[in-house]
């Protein structure tokens, strides 16, 4: 499993906006990628208020390298304002279970 972590830094001011963004790339290319498994949405609190963190799995790294070939510009176009900084990794344990529920 694949995983990447964009974390945005921007102002309070532009956190809603930052949000509805990433979010937009996440239902509207994100979501019917092929080897995409699923993504959690992270809003900053206490002293990282203002922050974003978009968690995603992927199948393979080749999988979601081939979602940036044919997506990238778009969600540099959409998010990029944003200044997104990605990380990648792969899963080295996991414990428990847990599912996707949308709090937006």
């Amino acid at each position: 499993m694949f995983i990447v972590l964009t974390l945005f830094e921007p102002s309070s001011e532009t956190t809603d906006a930052n949000a509805t963004a990433v979010r937009d790339v996440l239902d509207r290319l994100v979501a019917k990628q092929p080897g995409f498994i699923r993504a959690r949405l992270h809003r900053g609190t206490g002293q990282t208020e203002g922050m974003i963190a978009n968690y995603m799995e992927w199948e393979s790294e080749e999988a979601f390298h081939a979602f940036r070939e044919r997506h990238g510009p778009e969600v540099t176009e959409a998010v990029g304002r944003y200044n997104p900084r990605f990380t990648f990794f792969e899963v080295a344990h996991e414990t428990g279970a847990w599912s996707y529920k949308s709090v937006a």
